[in-house]
């Protein structure tokens, strides 16, 4: 008798291999089609999510190519966590080394920029500091999750590169009705 967890695993193979041997005996009923159903569920699903993600980088390649960067993508990095906000955090990386992206080299770029306000926006909400405490948090801690609690306004900082932050405006239509006023990343730092 298969375990349940060998019957899973099988199933996520199945799904993640493009090869439907290993589990094709347990979708006898559905015909060939059945492995093929769930795939076409689970991959519309993740594919779905980095559109939602990753709204510029759409915009910027059009629905086809970024289709097929996102199968690819999901093919090579499975969800590992029933939370889909945290899918999709090495889009960037993906992007930046898939042949069909090799001359958008500020691809990769927006893409960890919207991962940043994806991250950003999804983060818990932290309560009012009390610096009382302050002398009781190692410091090591404090400094690493105060870079996380403000990812975002380092990332400008970090990227140094102003076009990416321009690209980012002008495509991202559904939040910015008209361009805002931008700071330089100096003067939100300070």
């Amino acid at each position: 008798m298969q375990l349940l967890r060998d019957l899973q695993l099988g199933f996520l193979h199945s799904i993640f291999s493009r090869d439907d041997t290993g589990f094709s005996k347990h979708t006898v009923s559905m015909g060939n089609q059945g492995m093929a159903i769930y795939r076409n569920n689970v991959f519309g699903g993740l594919t779905k999510t980095l559109e939602i993600t990753y709204p510029v980088t759409l915009q910027l390649v059009g629905e086809d190519f970024f289709k097929r960067a996102a199968t690819e993508f999901v093919y090579q990095n499975p969800s590992t966590s029933g939370d889909l906000h945290r899918f999709g955090g090495n889009f960037a990386e993906f992007l930046s080394c898939f042949p069909a992206a090799a001359e958008l080299t500020y691809l990769p770029d927006i893409a960890r920029l919207e991962w940043l306000c994806h991250e950003v926006f999804y983060e818990a909400d932290h309560g009012i500091f009390d610096i009382n405490t302050l002398p009781g948090i190692f410091l090591q801690g404090f400094i690493a999750g105060l870079f996380g609690i403000i990812a975002g306004v380092f990332l400008l900082k970090l990227l140094g590169n102003r076009e990416i932050v321009d690209i980012y405006h002008a495509f991202h239509t559904k939040f910015w009705k008209a361009k805002p006023v931008q700071p330089s990343p100096e003067e939100i730092i300070s």
